[in-house]
């Protein structure tokens, strides 16, 4: 039963005291949904990746940027982790580097071995080996927001292929790729038949999906989907890769999606 003071307390609580009451709940409530969402936030990425990936499998995260998904990755197997700005792949080594299954390889993925020429933004994730995605979003109401994204230096870096990658680590069973505009340019790079990847899409450079959408029609046997911003959902059913190249400009117009990933798979 309660005592006397604690019972006192909860008619204070539930009695009209011109609103403070109610101005508590709200801000207990507040307070705890951040923490709610990101619970499922968590939830829902590692259902993605589960999908995608087998228990103790092996993937390769190109363009792994601060590693949110790379934790993620390494939750389901060992991670080969890609990231060409020296900045971010040293505190991705600094924080992640002592897990067993993880090797971070500070380069670019590419067409071809060799190396190519980083445009650093003073935004980090922004960085970008594509001079088309840096034109157009150092352009007035990038995806930035007004002014667009601003790149102040460009650094050179070490370029490999997909085919090195794997000829070094393995076969892949998932390849994540968010490189921001050089999706076509990593998967030129791609010869082995990989079972699952998905690649981010940037609404202004449609085309990029879509010629790297062309790539993996050409190496055969893959079915994809589009799922909006950083849902991790696919909107439509899965489509060959030429039905969905068709579609993607009016499902980045229609759902005012900006950016968004093409989920692949091979088909069974």
């Amino acid at each position: 039963m309660q005592g006397e003071g604690e019972a006192m307390a909860a008619v204070r609580w539930a009695q009209p005291d011109g609103g403070g009451a109610k101005r508590r709940l709200r801000a207990v409530i507040a307070s705890a949904l951040p923490s709610i969402a990101a619970r499922r936030r968590t939830a829902h990425e590692r259902r993605f990746f589960a999908s995608l990936m087998p228990a103790a499998g092996l993937a390769f995260d190109v363009g792994a940027c601060q590693g949110r998904f790379t934790q993620r990755l390494l939750e389901r197997g060992r991670v080969v982790a890609l990231e060409p700005d020296p900045t971010l792949a040293a505190s991705l080594s600094a924080r992640l580097g002592g897990h067993p299954g993880l090797c971070v390889v500070a380069a670019a993925v590419g067409a071809g071995d060799g190396e190519a020429e980083l445009s650093r933004s003073v935004h980090p994730a922004n960085g970008t080996l594509s001079p088309q995605f840096r034109l157009a979003f150092e352009a007035e109401g990038g995806l930035a927001g007004a002014g667009g994204v601003v790149y102040r230096e460009r650094v050179p870096v070490r370029l490999v292929t997909l085919e090195t990658l794997i000829a070094t680590y393995g076969l892949p069973d998932y390849v994540k790729i968010d490189v921001e505009g050089f999706e076509a340019e990593v998967l030129a790079g791609l010869q082995s038949p990989v079972a699952a990847l998905s690649f981010e899409v940037n609404a202004p450079l449609v085309e990029v999906a879509q010629a790297a959408l062309s790539r993996l029609g050409a190496l055969a046997g893959y079915e994809c989907a589009f799922s909006p911003w950083e849902e991790l959902s696919p909107r439509l059913p899965y489509l060959d890769p030429a039905a969905l190249s068709a579609r993607l400009p009016d499902l980045c117009r229609r759902g005012a999606a900006l950016t968004g990933d093409v989920i692949c798979r091979r088909r069974s």
